[in-house]
């Protein structure tokens, strides 16, 4: 019962006794990995299925190297790393989940979550949210920072120059203005 060939194109196949490529293996069974690559610390599995389902899981090692492009959702990616659909950094609560072009940044209870973003010589422009807060600013040893809080029912304060915001607006230092234009009863 032949279980591999060598074309005389020098193609291997397993799986299969006409391998069209350098290495053609053919796995039927889909409830199991089709290559398993390994050093006896690290693996590296390979897989698809027949519902095109395909994987790539590494096993013991923290460093996974693609050259070129790489695409998820996509098979024509456009930049280093494309994503055709959602994106969820963190933990998963199943309480929200992002829908095509959302990006979710979700942690446990008592943790923040932050996006940030910095140009080489500048200073770092970070969102972060921690539950009820949240701050949009720019970081360096004197942090810059307008803070929302939520304290439930729609009731959101916005501070800048205090981290605890006590009315809708709370602006600590000085305000300039060119025209101010308030209803009756403020």
């Amino acid at each position: 019962n032949e279980r591999m060939r060598i074309a005389s194109t020098g193609n291997v196949g397993i799986g299969t006794a006409s391998p069209g490529y350098k290495l053609n293996v053919i796995n039927n069974n889909t409830a199991t990995w089709t290559a398993r690559f390994t050093n006896n610390t690290n693996n590296v599995y390979l897989s698809v299925n027949d519902a095109n389902n395909y994987g790539i899981y590494v096993l013991g090692e923290t460093k996974n190297y693609f050259s070129g492009n790489v695409g998820i959702g996509t098979t024509n990616p456009n930049a280093k790393l494309h994503v055709n659909g959602s994106v969820h950094f963190g933990t998963d609560s199943a309480v929200v989940n992002p829908t095509s072009g959302q990006l979710l940044l979700e942690t446990t209870a008592g943790n923040s979550t932050s996006l940030l973003m910095y140009t080489y010589g500048a200073s770092i422009f970070q969102i972060q949210s921690q539950g009820t807060t949240a701050q949009i600013g720019w970081g360096s040893s004197q942090p810059r920072t307008v803070n929302f809080t939520n304290s439930g029912a729609g009731s959101i304060a916005v501070g800048i120059g205090t981290t605890s915001p006590s009315q809708k607006l709370d602006v600590a230092g000085i305000v300039k203005h060119q025209g101010l234009d308030m209803t009756a009863g403020v």
